[in-house]
């Protein structure tokens, strides 16, 4: 595999508060700039998923293979050159020392970020997996995937301490656990949000946010949380109440019916969210005010944006597409 190829852009300008112009990288937008391009290249995929590392100096990002690439060097170091299945997740550990990833094989992957070596490999029993993550305090590791099934292992002993089901007959597209570890939440294709208890192992919390639920996140450290939908809706609940805050819809879905909201990313102070679609457009919200800051063309074309992640200073954030590139955008 030839290594990605870093094109420095002079600080390229992206267009504002307009979802209808085909701008690339072309214009400038007021909390939202261009900076880099990288140009990846998988044997058999484009990188599905990407993370950002939690001292904000690498990016890792995953398909076919697993790779880091470091920003300060400009240069890329590959992890699993030949990685068991197409990977459609990765995630940093909370101290950077490991990478847990998993796809199509249906196993976790768990790897040591200095060495690339091998730490563990857990099995999953539930199709692909769509979606893992860490606990807070990095003693668990949450897989979710086919059959709306979420695991959950103890790290150190690999051992499984829940394994929560939804609707059996939908993927679980998304799961991740509280700020506490106490309780898993779930986003299923059957358009439920469940919760549970990792003790007990009682779903806790439930809605029918009635539409397929893509992606999750948990906001004002986990009183609030987002979903976003199949058919290019998103949508804020209070988690004490279950009752929906706000809703809106994609504004780059109205260029085309069923524009999926793609992996959103919050900002660390919780007030901003970033959400990308299937059509190369992502847009900036503001969560406190409702109100859409930023609308651009990031990826040419309609390009599905596979994932964004923001970096932990809140000052960038990066996006990952089918045309083969991770693209870095500043935040203002």
């Amino acid at each position: 595999m030839s290594s990605p190829k870093l094109l420095m852009l002079t600080l390229l300008p992206l267009c504002s508060m307009s979802c209808g112009r085909e701008s690339g990288t072309d214009f400038r937008g007021k909390y939202v700039q261009a900076v880099e391009v990288l140009q990846v290249e998988m044997k058999h995929s484009p990188a599905w998923s990407l993370d950002i590392s939690p001292d904000d100096r690498e990016i890792a990002y995953a398909g076919s293979n697993i790779s880091i690439w470091n920003l300060a060097q400009g240069r890329e170091r590959i992890i699993d050159p030949s990685a068991r299945g197409d990977v459609q997740t990765i995630k940093f550990s909370p101290d950077g020392r490991y990478l847990a990833y998993g796809g199509s094989a249906g196993v976790v992957t768990v790897a040591e970020v200095a060495t690339g070596g091998h730490e563990t490999s857990l099995e999953a029993d539930m199709g692909m997996i769509r979606s893992v993550d860490w606990s807070t305090n990095g003693e668990m590791i949450l897989a979710s995937g086919d059959w709306g099934r979420v695991t959950v292992w103890d790290v150190s002993s690999e051992v499984i301490i829940g394994r929560f089901d939804g609707y059996k007959d939908y993927p679980s597209f998304r799961a991740l656990f509280s700020p506490d570890g106490r309780l898993v939440y779930a986003g299923q294709g059957d358009g439920t949000i469940r919760a549970w208890d990792v003790g007990s192992g009682k779903e806790v919390w439930y809605v029918d946010a009635e539409g397929s639920v893509w992606e999750i996140a948990l906001c004002e450290n986990g009183k609030s949380l987002l979903s976003s939908h199949i058919d290019g809706s998103v949508i804020l609940w209070d988690l004490r109440t279950k009752h929906e805050m706000q809703r809106m819809r994609l504004r780059g879905a109205w260029l085309r019916t069923g524009s999926v909201v793609g992996s959103m990313s919050i900002t660390g102070d919780g007030e901003r969210v970033v959400l990308p679609s299937s059509i190369g457009y992502i847009e900036l919200w503001d969560i406190k005010t409702w109100s859409m800051l930023e609308c651009f063309k990031a990826h040419p074309g309609e390009t599905t944006i596979w994932e964004t992640s923001i970096s932990h200073d809140g000052k960038w954030f990066a996006s990952s597409a089918e045309d083969g590139t991770i693209r870095i955008w500043r935040l203002h």
